[in-house]
């Protein structure tokens, strides 16, 4: 606006430099279609390409948390489960004859049917209900020393024992996990 108050004459400035009717008439016809100078251009709309990066952010978020919700979903199925580097206890040969697994660590997993804690802090001595690969159900007892407990083992809940068969053919826990 500035810019067009200064290039637009005035009848004073006009008479006093003796600019002929002819420099007027161009200097109005210059005033009256405006230059490209004080034309309002038009401007880009910035928001379009805001919301294009936007997107890119959120679709990038949205795959590196489901990146991260599988991997964490992996890890947890490693954890849950516990102890498969040993192989499972086979419950025919210790009932027949449990000193001959002695020395050996094996994996018991199943359900705590009794549990009954020993005098002179032994620790906890527990009946463990748990199947064989065939389908057959038995109770195995199963010693918890004092410094293994670091749980609380409650009956009709799960847990998977890592053991060692002592002299006398009794399993010991040597770790153990809830299910």
């Amino acid at each position: 606006m500035f810019a067009l108050a200064l290039a637009r004459p005035t009848l004073a400035y006009v008479a006093i430099s003796g600019i002929s009717s002819l420099q007027i008439d161009y200097f109005n016809s210059i005033q009256a279609t405006p230059s490209q100078s004080t034309l309002a251009m038009p401007r880009r709309s910035s928001s379009k390409s805001k919301k294009k990066s936007q997107l890119a952010l959120y679709a990038l978020a949205f795959v590196l948390t489901i990146i991260m919700l599988s991997i964490g979903k992996s890890f947890l199925n490693q954890q849950a489960q516990h102890f498969t580097d040993l192989n499972e206890m086979p419950l025919a040969d210790l009932k027949e004859s449990g000193t001959s697994l002695s020395g050996n660590e094996y994996r018991i997993s199943g359900e705590i049917a009794d549990r009954m804690i020993l005098a002179n802090n032994r620790g906890l001595l527990v009946s463990i209900k748990s199947e064989t690969a065939q389908g057959k159900a038995g109770l195995i007892p199963l010693h918890i020393p004092p410094g293994v407990n670091q749980i609380n083992l409650e009956r009709g809940h799960n847990y998977t024992f890592k053991v060692e068969v002592n002299r006398e053919g009794l399993p010991v826990a040597q770790g153990i996990k809830a299910d």
